[in-house]
């Protein structure tokens, strides 16, 4: 890297603390989008959550000048096909809570055993002072509850189940979260990789 600052590509303040928590042990100073102070927005226009990423780490670096972090992720219920998957946030207008009911509407017919799912995360990372892009992926799998459960972390975290901790990822504490999720995965990766071009 090229500087000791680091630029997450959200305004998400639930994704940020995520990322924050992930990465809180690499000597750089995080800042979001809010604290750029820019109103420029990168579309999602991208077919693929690794066209959406690296398009946002891109265009966000090059504007600030800073070493830069997108994310695209997603849902992909088995049952519905894949879906909502890369239109994950924009699947139902409205808020979180309208989404997971949307779900569960969906998946109200589907048994125990047939509400399969999994969480999938790319991050991009750009550095414009060399003009690097590298990609990280993380993938969780779960399964889809019959209803929300969890008042913690956000999208479709209280409909998605983990087996392992019998828990939602809305039931999970964000550090339980962060070991087990597709995010924690891939943040976890980038921040080996930064840790070594850093330190």
């Amino acid at each position: 890297m090229t500087t000791n600052t680091l630029l997450i590509a959200t305004r998400n303040k639930n994704k940020l603390h995520e990322v924050r928590n992930a990465l809180k042990d690499l000597p750089v100073r995080i800042i979001d989008l809010i604290a750029f102070d820019n109103d420029y927005t990168v579309e999602e226009t991208g077919e693929t959550y690794s066209e959406n990423a690296i398009k946002k780490a891109r265009e966000y670096g090059k504007i600030s000048k800073i070493p830069t972090i997108a994310d695209d992720s997603g849902l992909e219920v088995n049952a519905l096909g894949g879906k909502p998957g890369i239109k994950s946030a924009r699947f139902v207008n409205g808020t979180d809570e309208d989404r997971n009911k949307e779900i569960l509407k969906l998946m109200r017919n589907v048994p125990s055993g047939k509400r399969t799912a999994k969480y999938k995360c790319i991050i991009a990372f750009f550095d414009p002072g060399i003009n690097q892009t590298c990609v990280f992926s993380g993938c969780c799998n779960g399964e889809i509850t019959m209803r929300s459960r969890g008042k913690h972390g956000f999208g479709y975290d209280p409909v998605f189940y983990y087996p392992k901790k019998k828990k939602t990822f809305a039931q999970m504490t964000i550090g339980e979260k962060e070991k087990v999720s597709h995010r924690g995965i891939a943040l976890r990766k980038v921040a080996k990789f930064l840790r070594g071009g850093i330190v």
